[in-house]
């Protein structure tokens, strides 16, 4: 239905939950190029110089089958930790909106999960949430000085850029982009946040309604 909706070129899952949960079921329903944001955990075990990894997350993607997969096909040399959050989950949401957003939750809860004894070791931090680089800076400030944070994002979008060059054989930048968010939700009650996010992309969006 998205698909009959939008006519994309490709599909990018812009969530590790949704990814680590849905990504196999669209590739197998859908005949154009799906990209998902999961875990990076590969990169994580190849940088670690202790061999403990901590994966932060919902608690959904961190007890994933998908991230249960991931750890054994690639990261049988480390201890791997998993943790969730739902308190810095909620502040990237109050730091995107604008709304009361206290970046001593941020250290309170970064030193919650890191003072847990067998954290003690960890030296690279894999954000496992798309939430959390919007408070990436709040995160870094509160971990200890050895912990190396990293995320999917970068990969995900020289994937999804490659991919397109591909579908379009082309090199050709977007002049004057125009991103459209689709919701299934209140169109008008979306664009409260328009500011925000267009902001935060540096081009103008705009909101239409999906029907399910």
């Amino acid at each position: 239905m998205i698909k009959r909706q939008t006519q994309p070129d490709i599909i990018v899952i812009a969530c590790n939950t949704a990814s680590t949960i849905a990504l196999d079921l669209l590739r197998a329903e859908l005949n154009i190029p799906i990209v998902g944001v999961v875990p990076a955990i590969k990169p994580a075990a190849s940088l670690s110089k202790s061999k403990v990894v901590m994966v932060l997350g919902t608690h959904t993607t961190v007890n994933s089958a998908y991230v249960k997969m991931l750890i054994t096909n690639f990261a049988t040399e480390c201890k791997v930790l998993v943790e969730d959050s739902e308190a810095l989950v909620l502040a990237s949401e109050q730091k995107l909106l604008g709304n009361g957003f206290d970046p001593d939750i941020v250290t309170q809860e970064i030193q919650r999960i890191f003072n847990k004894p067998d954290a003690f070791n960890t030296d690279v931090l894999v954000l496992a949430c798309t939430h959390f680089p919007l408070i990436n800076a709040e995160i870094k400030n509160a971990l200890p000085h050895q912990v190396t944070v990293i995320d999917s994002g970068l990969a995900i979008a020289n994937r999804t850029h490659s991919l397109l060059k591909i579908e379009h054989q082309t090199c050709s930048p977007i002049l004057d982009p125009e991103i459209t968010f689709y919701t299934t939700g209140n169109v008008d009650s979306e664009q409260a946040k328009q500011s925000k996010i267009e902001a935060l992309l540096q081009c103008p969006i705009k909101f239409k309604q999906l029907l399910l």
